[in-house]
């Protein structure tokens, strides 16, 4: 695959979607790099392509990617990787290890994913009683290519690369554990906002990550007693579940629809949908099970047990 054939591909995608090249640089790149690149002059590395294809909200073609033999290991390290993090699986040391003696620290995006990769491995590793100093870690990585990113600033109306999204979404996150509710809650909003009107991201993209998105910001809301901000939330992300057949997060969804209709005060609503979720549960060996069964019992005195469900 030759760099005319990628430079057009580019070009044709970013002008299909009505994007300027200016929109389409972001931080990361010169848009006398871009030009030259449409115009079959320069041939970037894997993760400049990438990055191009992402902030389109989609992928390029496995194929057109030029990669030397280091290239394909950082790609399939960053897939495993990636994987275990979204598995919850946080024992990727190894793989880590190996990603930083490939990698070139002059590039900055495979930088950025390492020390994304790197701030989780070692916050989810830790004692996590200094959620502070991995929030500012991530703050930094993020940093690398949204130059204006700050907790006190609102988001910029921009494109943004996968990388760049799961990096706020790891943020908000932090943010959480560090008290900082708002600032967590006003992120996971604006990642749910960014996906459902993004009109170019694919599918398969929102598919998998809207309804995760939507689950937490459920959860959050109804920490803080906003029970009909999370029962929207709760009923907008089963929809989608059911819409993108994306069953991973949808017995939850579905407990957290009951609880919230029970603090509302609906009870034949609520226990119904909480004996339909923790059924799944039960059925897929959920470890949510049993905590799941103490809550609506502490809260709302169901009296549900193991086997009567």
């Amino acid at each position: 695959m030759n760099c005319s054939l990628i430079g057009k591909l580019i070009k044709e995608y970013r002008e299909r979607l009505g994007i300027s090249q200016e929109e389409l640089c972001g931080d990361f790149c010169a848009v006398s790099t871009l030009s030259r690149l449409e115009n079959g002059k320069h041939l970037p590395g894997r993760k400049q392509i990438e990055a191009f294809f992402s902030y389109m909200g989609t992928k390029p073609p496995i194929n057109i990617i030029p990669m030397t033999e280091d290239d394909f290991r950082l790609y399939n390290l960053e897939l495993d990787i990636t994987n275990r993090i979204a598995e919850h699986n946080y024992k990727y040391e190894e793989l880590l290890e190996e990603y930083k003696n490939l990698f070139d620290e002059n590039d900055i995006l495979s930088k950025q994913y390492y020390l994304r990769a790197k701030a989780i491995f070692e916050f989810e590793n830790s004692d996590k009683k200094n959620p502070e100093k991995y929030l500012n870690e991530l703050i930094s990585v993020l940093q690398l290519t949204v130059k204006d990113f700050s907790l006190e600033k609102e988001i910029t109306e921009r494109y943004y690369t996968n990388n760049e999204l799961e990096l706020i979404n790891s943020i908000a996150i932090i943010e959480w554990q560090c008290k900082k509710e708002e600032s967590a809650i006003k992120h996971l909003e604006f990642l749910v906002s960014y996906y459902k009107n993004k009109r170019f991201i694919d599918e398969r993209n929102k598919g998998q990550t809207l309804p995760i998105l939507l689950y937490n910001l459920s959860n959050w809301y109804g920490r803080r007693k906003e029970i009909e901000k999370s029962l929207e939330s709760s009923k907008e992300g089963i929809k989608l579940c059911k819409k993108y057949t994306q069953l991973c997060v949808l017995p939850e969804l579905v407990f957290n629809l009951g609880c919230n209709y029970s603090f509302l005060g609906n009870h034949t609503e609520g226990k119904k949908c909480i004996i339909a979720a923790l059924t799944i549960m039960k059925l897929l060996d959920n470890k949510n099970f049993e905590m799941g069964i103490d809550y609506v019992n502490e809260n709302f005195g169901y009296n549900l047990t193991s086997e009567n469900i």
